[in-house]
């Protein structure tokens, strides 16, 4: 038989290197290295060098870059977030060039690495 004391020391050694995992899945990578991480959820942050929409398709397309390199990664919007999104008196549709944007998602490859956010909570603009 195994002591109660050592049951909840493997208990509490467990579930740390469970968290410790997760918390390691949640990693940081500048725009640039997008296209390193094709197929992972990851955060992605850069400058926002390009804006399009909203358009035909009722989305916000975004170009975001790092370290004034030119390739970097596409992040769509879809009507559901950005009509809803605010930051202070400001939303989406408002010129952002310049400004910084950090955002959650699954990266895939369309020619160039791509973020199609999935709700509001996964796009920060961290403003200067």
């Amino acid at each position: 038989m195994v002591p109660v004391e050592m049951k909840n020391v493997y208990a509490s050694i467990i579930l740390s290197c469970f968290f410790h995992l997760n918390a390691s899945a949640q990693k940081t990578i500048k725009a640039k290295d997008a296209y390193k991480h094709i197929g992972q959820k990851v955060f992605v942050v850069g400058q926002i060098k390009a804006q399009a929409g909203p358009g035909y398709l009722n989305s916000i397309s975004f170009y975001i870059t790092t370290d004034s390199i030119r390739v970097g990664l596409g992040i769509t919007v879809p009507y559901e977030i950005w009509s809803k999104y605010k930051l202070g008196e400001k939303n989406l549709t408002t010129n952002l060039k310049g400004q910084t944007m950090k955002v959650y998602g699954l990266i895939k490859l369309y020619g160039e690495p791509q973020i199609e956010i999935k709700k509001a909570s996964d796009l920060q603009l961290i403003m200067r």
